[in-house]
């Protein structure tokens, strides 16, 4: 299994590793980034270019995306719900998919859809690429292809990204600044575990309502639905 990265240690300030050192910057190269990835102009393959952008759009962490099935994904309700067996705190999790989510995983079904997970493990055999439904995508195919484009970044930075985005957000006349998102909702997004028990018993949608506006609002930022080649295809 992967080690897992202890606050202040080393291994998770690798792991929080962003686009850049400075979250501003990072924030900056991300529409660049963006448009980088996928086969029109790396080469990268279309199922690894649909994992990194679904990432970053959910706020996942890297083994809930390379895991992730079909069965998983309600396209009606616009909903991911992620086993608990899959959760870093063993409680099952729901994402709210924002309009660019779904059109990728659109898009991504028309390519894996007839397998039980999104991102099956990939055989490559000259041009033709095979999948293997028995195992999911390798744990660093998604770092190789990032740090081919010339990035030094880790999966895990794009969750740190978003954090740092969401967070220091604010709204109102100045002297009355306040946070754009309740940090609950943020905390409940990159789904850490609300340590008020109680409150955790009484409020089972955890906030879902206002999470999918905030996941929204945030795909928005970085890739509004008509730019960045996100426009669906029409039949």
């Amino acid at each position: 299994g992967l080690q897992e990265a202890k606050k202040g240690s080393a291994l998770e300030k690798r792991a929080m590793k962003m686009l850049a050192e400075e979250f501003e910057d990072a924030w900056k190269i991300l529409p660049e980034f963006w448009a980088q990835l996928g086969p029109d102009h790396s080469g990268m393959s279309e199922v690894i270019e649909i994992y990194i952008k679904l990432m970053i759009l959910t706020l996942s962490r890297p083994g809930e995306a390379r895991c992730a099935k079909w069965s998983e994904i309600d396209f009606d309700e616009k909903l991911w719900r992620v086993p608990k067996e899959r959760m870093k705190q063993r409680r099952p999790h729901l994402v709210a998919l924002s309009d660019q989510a779904i059109i990728l995983l659109r898009r991504l079904q028309s390519i894996t859809g007839e397998f039980n997970h999104l991102f099956p493990k990939m055989i490559t055999g000259g041009f033709d690429v095979k999948f293997d439904d028995n195992a999911s995508l390798s744990d660093n195919a998604a770092t190789v292809a990032i740090r081919r484009l010339g990035y030094d970044c880790h999966l895990h930075g794009f969750r740190h990204m978003a954090c740092s985005k969401l967070h220091g957000e604010e709204i109102g006349e100045e002297g009355e600044e306040r946070g754009r998102w309740d940090s609950l909702w943020i905390e409940y997004a990159l789904s850490h575990v609300d340590g008020n028990t109680i409150r955790g018993t009484y409020n089972k949608a955890n906030y879902l309502k206002a999470r999918r506006r905030m996941l929204q609002w945030y795909s928005d930022q970085i890739c509004p639905v008509r730019r960045l080649g996100l426009v669906e295809k029409s039949a």
